[in-house]
């Protein structure tokens, strides 16, 4: 009796041990598997995060020049080919421009909801082909500053892919009565900027989002001032900031500290 109970317990903490590093293993291949800020390229995690389908029902995401980019969502349906499809406009329940196409020479990005033939209503996005740094649109070669531009790049995608799953789900665009919430739309976009870049560990690029939404506070555009405000309502951005932040005292995040001012001054 005394040797078989020697032997459920032998055996018992063998169970456990194997579960341990079963864990520690799983553990490591996630790590392994994340971004590791600082040594792998924005740029080269912008264009897998193209790739990843992270909201499903969209239609696809479209990069133009600026010449495509300055159409009407309407004509740049036509120009990749979707002319069997439409562009649904919606009226902004909360006093917003409706349907809002940025006409901003420097906007990097729009989200727009989509007939099919079928009737479904689905996503796409178009986003301009590079990243505007200056007055004159120029870019600086450098790679760290490469770095920097598609690390903006990234969260802007992201920013968009927030519409995107917004779009999908039905949350503040009601694809019935044609209305949209455009506070909470824009609040909704930023918390999923928030949320994905936290889990994915783009902390350099989330750290610039914050700091850009700090400046969104004292926008003289409503929409864009409340949907900053409703944001700082609803997350712990503090805390958010806090664990962005931590990858600037690396020496890579030194370096993209210093290339994001010298943009930010390029570009006044």
């Amino acid at each position: 009796m005394a040797s078989t109970n020697r032997q459920h317990r032998k055996q018992q903490k063998k169970l456990k041990r194997q579960r341990k590093l079963k864990a520690e293993g799983q553990k490591l291949a996630r790590e392994r598997s994340a971004f590791r800020e600082g040594l792998d390229s924005y740029v080269t995690e912008y264009e897998r995060l193209k790739r990843t389908p992270i909201v499903e029902s969209l239609i696809g995401i479209y990069e133009l020049d600026d010449a495509t980019y300055g159409l009407t969502p309407a004509e740049q349906l036509e120009h990749i080919g979707l002319t069997d499809h439409s562009i649904v406009s919606y009226n902004s329940d909360d006093n917003g421009e409706p349907d809002q196409h940025d006409a901003d020479p420097k906007a990097a990005g729009s989200t727009s909801a989509v007939r099919l033939p079928s009737g479904a209503i689905r996503p796409i996005i178009f986003l301009r082909n590079r990243v505007v740094v200056d007055d004159d649109g120029e870019q600086t070669e450098e790679e760290t500053e490469q770095n920097v531009a598609f690390g903006i790049r990234l969260v802007l995608l992201l920013h968009e892919l927030g519409h995107a799953e917004d779009i999908a789900l039905g949350v503040n665009f009601d694809h019935d009565r044609r209305t949209l919430q455009l506070v909470d739309a824009e609040a909704y976009a930023h918390r999923f900027v928030c949320r994905e870049t936290k889990k994915r560990n783009y902390r350099l690029a989330l750290a610039h989002y914050l700091d850009d939404i700090e400046g969104k506070l004292e926008s003289g555009v409503e929409y864009v001032r409340l949907a900053a405000q409703k944001l700082h309502e609803e997350i712990d951005v503090p805390q958010l900031k806090e664990f962005a932040e931590k990858a600037w005292s690396t020496h890579k995040g030194r370096e993209y500290y210093l290339a994001m001012e010298r943009l930010r001054k390029s570009a006044t």
